[in-house]
């Protein structure tokens, strides 16, 4: 019978992966037989890293023991066995608190869907478990493999960011020289763009082109545009 420590809980596995029988992949025993799911699916197929969680196993020689993150999707859970597993629901704090890690996605406006923010929060807490003074070199690094269609990728450097050890040279900040642009509309006749930067520009520019489409990162545009005209955005 396998074994597995998950968020400082032993579980005993049985044959099969559980009574369900959700069988041998970590991520379906996870969210079917230990009712994790912050542990997401995306593609199920290793190349977006939602489904990223922290292993911990001994040190050789009783030396420290190691971190390295998972793609759950891609790991046998008989591959783990023995092991300590961590998932965005073990970095609460005893009262419920989010973790310093998910209250900077949070304040930084890291997250807009949401679904691939737990693979992101766990590729950092990984790896400032690894190496607690990683870089932001380190960090751009870590987060490589996490892939994100909405929010687009500076509010999640930012957050990322402020736990690198050069924080202070290093961190990209919005609203730099971007906020200092001129701040003209953009729309001319059928098409054109408009970048607001308050709640009353954006409302203005809502009643000036009722039909545009508001986009964030925008990092899903080209799919949208090859399946409809999308001209007015905001």
């Amino acid at each position: 019978m396998l074994g597995v420590t998950v968020n400082g809980e032993f579980h005993p596995v049985p044959p099969g992966g559980g009574a369900g029988g959700s069988g041998p992949m970590l991520v379906d025993w996870l969210r079917r037989e230990a009712r994790l799911t912050g542990v997401k699916v995306a593609c199920n197929a290793g190349a977006c890293g939602a489904c990223t969680v922290m292993v911990t196993e001994d040190g050789r020689d009783g030396g420290p023991p190691t971190h390295r993150p998972v793609l759950a999707c891609l790991t046998p859970l008989a591959m783990v066995d023995g092991c300590s597993i961590t998932t965005v629901e073990g970095l609460a704090g005893d009262g419920g608190e989010m973790h310093p890690i998910q209250r900077a996605f949070s304040d930084n406006q890291a997250s807009q869907c949401g679904f691939c923010t737990p693979g992101q929060v766990m590729s950092l807490y990984t790896l400032l478990a690894k190496k607690p003074d990683a870089t932001a070199a380190d960090i751009e690094l870590a987060l490589a493999g996490n892939l994100c269609r909405c929010t687009g990728y500076r509010t999640i450097l930012n957050a990322a960011k402020r736990f690198a050890s050069d924080a202070p040279s290093s961190a990209v900040e919005c609203g730099g020289a971007a906020a200092a642009a001129p701040r003209d509309s953009g729309f001319t006749g059928a098409d054109g763009w408009s970048v607001p930067r308050t709640l009353r520009e954006l409302c203005d520019a809502k009643r000036l082109a009722p039909a545009a489409a508001i986009v964030a990162g925008g990092t899903a545009l080209g799919l949208q545009r090859k399946i409809a005209s999308l001209i007015l955005l905001i």
